[in-house]
């Protein structure tokens, strides 16, 4: 008979290695599948704003233009590991120089940095990069016991409160204010004010192409899919990653978005978008399948990335924040302990109604908060058409 998930008081432990893949190799493995990422958003955050300006001015655009992309992701990894180096000093008296940069490096100090970094809009203030990092280590990591202990994902959650501390909006701006193709507000941030229709909401960007190869305004690390998929299979090819979470948080939210298009005839170009758009595929690869603070066992991870899309797609078109990728892994970590809980024990015993009962209570949780979405999108669409006929007749 099978163990079953115990829980005591909080922090809750939990071991980081799966499937007997040390956690080093994990963490190098991660930060590998990021380079790319980072590379290429200083292709097209800093190269080429740099070289544009070039031809231009004729003049020697600033170095700060070509270098700036990939300085905000030092300073993000840097300002970590500081922070967690004067904690271990400070707090944890560890005063040996090899010892304290043994425990600074075996806790991935540089991670929440980094990963905070490639989710804050370029233009996010130094000051409030700084702060966001002190958060995500500090608060939400080392004051809940370090490495392996922590309740969020520290990146996450240290983003939604710069978001709304510093009152940064998700629009997006380059170094170079002159290049209209990285430049100006984000995809979904156009689509929560726009009508809803391929000219208004894609064409701006160019193509679902562009979309998917990642040259449209956003975060650095949220615009490739492509560069995404290919983290996505190097990570799950090494172990690092459950396959199943990202698949399944991706399809979600394609499958809700489906069938409100199919309702309200806009075509299959809708769903593409929505999965394209924002930091679902970054959010989905890299911060849903975080083993600290997701699901352990298969059934629960299948739980908790439906879960994810199915808040993902309610946050997005009903709430007032275009991108809800963030509140919805939050949310869903929020229930991660209950979600271990549910499927440990349904594990631990042979098939019976109850068990039955158990996952048919949440699938119809799931269904209510989609149908509901679709509803109240579908009404939110109605009631756009109607206005834009009411211009066209020159009543408004």
């Amino acid at each position: 008979m099978a163990k079953k998930f115990l829980l005591g008081k909080a922090p809750f432990v939990r071991r980081v290695d799966e499937g007997g893949v040390s956690t080093n190799r994990m963490m190098a493995d991660f930060l590998i599948a990021l380079m790319p990422i980072i590379i290429f958003s200083w292709i097209k955050n800093g190269l080429l704003p740099y070289i544009e300006l070039n031809k231009l001015s004729g003049e020697g655009a600033s170095v700060i233009t070509l270098i700036y992309p990939l300085l905000f992701v030092l300073i993000g990894g840097f300002t970590s590991f500081l922070f967690e180096t004067i904690y271990f000093y400070t707090f944890l008296k560890v005063r040996s120089l090899k010892d304290l940069i043994g425990q600074v490096m075996n806790s991935y100090a540089i991670i929440p940095g980094v990963l905070l970094a490639l989710i804050l809009p370029l233009k996010t203030p130094i000051v409030a990069l700084i702060f966001g990092c002190f958060l995500a280590n500090i608060v939400f990591k080392m004051l809940f016991g370090g490495f392996g202990k922590n309740v969020f994902n520290p990146a996450l959650i240290a983003y939604a409160i710069v978001m709304v501390t510093f009152s940064i909006t998700s629009s997006y701006m380059n170094p170079s204010e002159t290049l209209n193709v990285v430049t100006g507000a984000t995809p979904l941030t156009n689509f929560a004010t726009a009508s809803v229709s391929y000219a208004n909401v894609v064409a701006p960007y160019g193509s679902l192409w562009d979309f998917f190869i990642g040259t449209i305004p956003g975060a650095l690390g949220e615009t490739s899919a492509l560069l995404c998929i290919v983290a996505y299979i190097w990570l799950v090819a090494r172990k690092v990653i459950n396959w199943r979470v990202p698949v399944i948080y991706i399809g979600t939210v394609y499958v809700i978005t489906l069938i409100i298009a199919l309702v309200n005839g806009y075509g299959m170009w809708y769903p593409a978008f929505n999965i394209l758009s924002g930091g679902l595929f970054f959010g989905a690869v890299f911060m849903a399948t975080e083993p600290v603070t997701t699901p352990r066992n298969p059934q629960g991870k299948i739980i908790f990335a439906v879960g994810c899309g199915v808040l993902t797609v309610l946050f997005r078109l009903i709430g007032m924040y275009p991108e809800g990728v963030c509140t919805a892994i939050l949310t869903m970590c929020l229930f991660t302990p209950v979600i271990d809980r549910l499927a440990a024990t349904v594990r631990s015993t042979r098939f019976n109604y109850k068990s039955l009962l158990k996952y048919l209570a949440v699938a119809i949780l799931f269904i209510a908060i989609a149908a509901y979405t679709i509803v109240k999108a579908s009404d939110s669409a109605a009631v756009n058409s109607m206005m834009n006929l009411v211009r066209m007749g020159g009543i408004l």
